[in-house]
């Protein structure tokens, strides 16, 4: 029962099964069923005949697509794209259907433009998806001949315009509520820096404003709850206890400010029981430990005040708004990932040849199966081996149970003469996709599996149950080996590298901080922060049984961004009142010192060096004596954040250097 071997497999296994990405969508669920109640009569109104599928199906999606949290300046822009791009994918298939070259070619298209935009940012590749998704699909299930070309399109852009409207109306007659959950969402407990920083790039924040001020508080009061854990390791009862009441209730005040953000309730927070708290903790007797406990709590009590009088109408803070804006300009960006060694463009070449293969020979044939085997191979082959083959074994075990569970169910009901229910049965399930489309795609599968076959004809079912199987088990196959042997991308993760970039990025960031009159991009260093989340993602895929490590890793990136959020708050307050950049160059120097140091020890294979130790320390007492200097008193107000920010860094790094986590995960 102990063997390491069986619990890995355990692990993985319920990471695969019951892995969550998101929470169900059932927003989502209720307003697809809304849309639905407008498009399917309007769609009977039009008289649309053959165009009535591509109708529903655009209109649906991009509904669904505009619900994701955006204020509505930035929804219009957003839509009149989709418009131009539904209209030339769906256009473009109907095109493809005059000759089988002509698709392959268009299709090809499709997928380089993806691959291109995809070098560029996320946001830009995931736009593009949806016009390759769209050709595909409308070559393969909704656009024939009984329409010419252009009346297609327009149908098509026709639905977008409509599934938008409907999406825009509602957020105009509820006031526009992105921006309110967008600001709620930074104050939940569960926050981080990446929301943080999303909002400040959606919410237009000015240098004053009630906005820019909550904003600057809830990054504070994230910045502050990483060091919860770890001082909650070295408290006794009965600070401990008094501690653990505390963070309960800041937990509790900030889920209030969220919900008084998000419905515009009345501001009156209760401070009470927080207040008695706080006087309790800051009576303890003053031990080292309990002196951290007091400076934290101090923090947090001063920023949930100055909350409460924001709300209030009583206080704007003045707000340097991040910059995030990158350095490089898109010609030049294309221009040097223009090559084989990119990811997108590899995955460009393998997925031009294997979709682009089974989609000619779809179009040569008409055949239902190769229809299937296409659409497999289309939403399995992923840009790395490991995610083509963790999306293959997702889709295979998926399709088989929902389609096992459907035929039974399927023939029970036909068996009690209730085969009438199953077109509502199929109903459920397609809602139940939407619901659960964030959650994992395991059950976006299931789902879609019951809906097929509970929408096939009846006399057919057990016979399209066995065809779908073994189609989708020879498309993913297909999928997997395309990712095997054509141009093959092994994502290695060199998670100790990783790390050391993200440190280099703040000491960069810190030099290039005081060479102008502005704070410079974030651009580097918010790069660096993404890809070190992402390779604890991946930690977490492969390794979901190094609980330890993955919390390590996961400490040391929330102490890193908890150091930003400082430095930034510290430099833009310094810039505010405009502080001769040589009065900082000490404590900077020192700063920068350490962070080098402490690269060298997550970088070095050999056990720590006593001296390097002694050396870091001394290093930590010059900064921290620098702060206390009357010459730097202006760094007081955020000099003691910075150095628990430096600290605690050294600390867990030490920490994880003496039990030789850096040794791990450089190839994974």
């Amino acid at each position: 029962m102990n063997n390491p071997s069986l619990r890995m497999w355990k692990s993985r296994l319920k990471n695969l099964l019951f892995a969550k990405d998101a929470p169900p969508n059932w927003k989502g669920g209720k307003y697809f069923i809304l849309i639905l109640l407008l498009l399917l009569p309007l769609s009977f109104l039009l008289e649309l005949g053959p165009a009535q599928k591509i109708f529903l199906f655009v209109g649906l999606l991009i509904s669904q697509i505009n619900l994701i949290k955006l204020p509505l300046k930035n929804m219009i822009p957003l839509n009149l794209v989709f418009i131009i791009l539904v209209g030339l994918s769906v256009f473009s298939a109907s095109l493809g259907l005059y000759h089988p070259l002509l698709g392959l070619i268009f299709l090809i298209i499709w997928i380089w433009f993806y691959s291109i935009l995809n070098i560029s940012g996320k946001v830009t590749g995931s736009i593009a998806y949806l016009g390759l998704l769209l050709y595909f699909y409308s070559s393969i299930i909704f656009v024939d001949s009984q329409l010419p070309p252009l009346d297609w399109g327009l149908y098509a852009a026709t639905a977008t315009l409509i599934g938008a409207l409907a999406i825009i109306l509602i957020r105009i007659f509820q006031k526009n509520p992105a921006k309110r959950e967008i600001l709620s969402s930074c104050f939940s407990p569960s926050t981080d820096f990446k929301s943080i920083v999303n909002a400040q790039k959606l919410l237009n924040i000015s240098e004053k404003s009630k906005t820019g001020s909550l904003v600057q508080l809830a990054t504070k009061i994230a910045t502050l709850r990483f060091q919860i854990p770890h001082l909650e390791e070295e408290l006794l009862s009965p600070s401990l206890e008094l501690f653990q009441e505390y963070i309960a209730e800041v937990d509790k005040l900030t889920l209030k400010i969220s919900d008084i953000i998000l419905h515009k309730e009345s501001s009156n927070l209760s401070f009470n029981k927080l207040e008695t708290l706080f006087t309790k903790i800051m009576n303890l007797d003053t031990k080292e430990d309990d002196l951290s406990l007091k400076i934290l709590v101090s923090q947090f009590q001063d920023q949930l005040v100055k909350t409460r009088k924001v709300l209030q109408g009583e206080l704007i803070l003045e707000v340097q708004p991040l910059p995030l804006s990158p350095k490089v300009p898109f010609r030049d960006n294309l221009r040097s990932n223009l090559n084989l060694n990119n990811l997108y463009v590899r995955h460009g070449i393998r997925f031009s040849l294997a979709v682009g293969a089974a989609f000619l020979l779809y179009l040569l044939t008409g055949s239902y199966d190769v229809h299937w085997v296409a659409m497999s191979i289309f939403l399995v082959l992923k840009v790395d081996i490991i995610s083509t083959k963790k999306r293959m074994i997702i889709r295979i075990l998926a399709t088989i149970i929902g389609v096992v569970l459907a035929v039974l169910i399927a023939l029970f009901l036909m068996h009690l003469g209730l085969a009438y229910i199953l077109p509502l049965l199929g109903l459920i399930c397609l809602v139940l996709v939407v619901v659960y489309l964030p959650v994992n795609y395991l059950y976006v599968v299931f789902f879609t599996s019951l809906l097929i076959i509970f929408l096939e004809p009846v006399q057919l079912i057990p016979l399209m149950g066995a065809s779908r199987i073994m189609d989708v088990i020879t498309g993913s196959v297909i999928a997997f080996g395309a990712a095997y042997l054509i141009l093959p991308s092994r994502i290695m993760v060199n998670l100790p590298q990783l790390l050391i970039k993200r440190i280099s990025s703040t000491q960069d960031f810190i030099t290039t901080s005081l060479e102008g009159d502005d704070i410079p991009p974030l651009f580097d260093i918010l790069s660096a922060h993404n890809n070190l989340q992402a390779g604890i993602i991946k930690l977490k895929d492969s390794q979901p049984q190094s609980l330890q490590d993955i919390k390590a890793y996961e400490d040391m990136a929330l102490c890193l961004d908890g150091l930003l959020g400082d430095y930034i708050a510290t430099l833009s307050h310094l810039k505010k009142i405009k502080t001769p950049e040589s009065k900082l160059d000490e404590p900077l120097n020192l700063m920068q010192g350490i962070l080098g140091h402490l690269q060298d020890m997550v970088l070095s294979k050999k056990p720590i060096n006593p001296p390097d130790l002694e050396y870091i320390n001394q290093e930590l007492k010059r900064l921290k004596d620098k702060i206390n200097a009357p010459d730097y008193i202006i760094l007081l107000k955020y000099g003691e954040w910075i150095l628990s920010d430096v600290e605690l860094l050294s600390h867990l790094i030490k920490e994880n250097k003496e039990r030789g986590l850096f040794e791990k995960y450089r190839k994974l």
